[in-house]
């Protein structure tokens, strides 16, 4: 989504921290894409019947605001060396190396902490963490 940033191996610990630094703000992008999903089918609806060109001009402004906020977001979010996997949904991942292969771990705005974690190569699977298999 974003710029190209550099992105990072966590260790869960790492992974953990750098969730406290971002959780409020992927909380508010996910918010942010929904309202403005919301704002787009609500300009498309007021394009085709021309119900109010006021209304059209400003709902579109906000469109383009809320986009600007959210790249905005999104920006800051991935300049911590994460990805985000579903804006919509606020789930981020972590990339990580887990049983020594590339995964990630995963989170999302349902969750208390990263306890999921997803093969690189196979981002459809997503697994329970296992303390065991853990290295910090």
């Amino acid at each position: 989504m974003g710029k190209d940033f550099r992105f990072e191996i966590f260790s869960l610990k790492e992974a953990k921290r750098i969730l406290g630094a971002i959780r409020d703000k992927v909380l508010k992008a996910s918010l942010l894409h929904r309202r403005l999903v919301a704002l787009k089918l609500k300009y498309e609806i007021l394009s085709k019947f021309r119900v109010d060109d006021v209304e059209i001009t400003n709902t579109n402004y906000e469109i383009r605001h809320l986009e600007r906020e959210l790249q905005e977001l999104i920006d800051e979010i991935e300049g911590h060396g994460v990805r985000i996997r579903d804006i919509s949904g606020g789930v981020v991942e972590f990339p990580t190396i887990y049983r020594g292969h590339p995964a990630y771990f995963l989170w999302s705005i349902n969750d208390v902490t990263i306890s999921y974690w997803s093969p690189a190569n196979d981002r459809e699977k997503v697994f329970p963490i296992e303390e065991e298999d853990l290295i910090d």
